[in-house]
């Protein structure tokens, strides 16, 4: 009996040991991979089959708001303010509520540190601005 080739084991005892569980989940995974893409791609092909031809609410809405030549231009760029405007506020809010969390852990960090002597909601101190004259 030679010991280098390597006997093959009864399938009972290969079972028993588990080899095949790697093999049975790394198979399990691919179906589950596979199988989703093929769901996804079943639910788009419905849905651009079933909007074929026909006409949406959205063409409506674009065509009335293409239709308005001078004021289209005008009501865009004023939601993009108020947008804007919002998003300022929002960070100003953020910044502040963190400032004194920031601070505290820059003290315990380095004790000598010195303030940039912004604002809380990290604006620039009106003391600081460059004055015309």
């Amino acid at each position: 009996m030679n010991r280098d080739r390597p006997t093959k084991e009864p399938f009972d005892q290969t079972l028993a040991r588990g080899h095949f569980l790697p093999e049975l989940f790394a198979t399990i995974r691919a179906i589950a991979k596979w199988s989703a893409l093929a769901v996804i791609a079943l639910f788009i092909y419905l849905s651009i089959n079933s909007l074929a031809g026909k006409s949406t609410e959205v063409t409506g809405i674009i065509g009335v708001i293409a239709s308005l030549d001078r004021t289209a231009p005008w009501f865009v760029s004023v939601c993009a303010l108020i947008w804007g405007y919002g998003e300022r506020e929002v960070r100003k809010r953020t910044v502040e509520s963190m400032s004194a969390q920031k601070k505290a852990l820059e003290g315990r960090l380095d004790p000598g540190v010195t303030s940039s002597n912004l604002l809380s909601t990290g604006e620039t101190n009106p003391e600081d601005e460059r004055k015309e004259g």
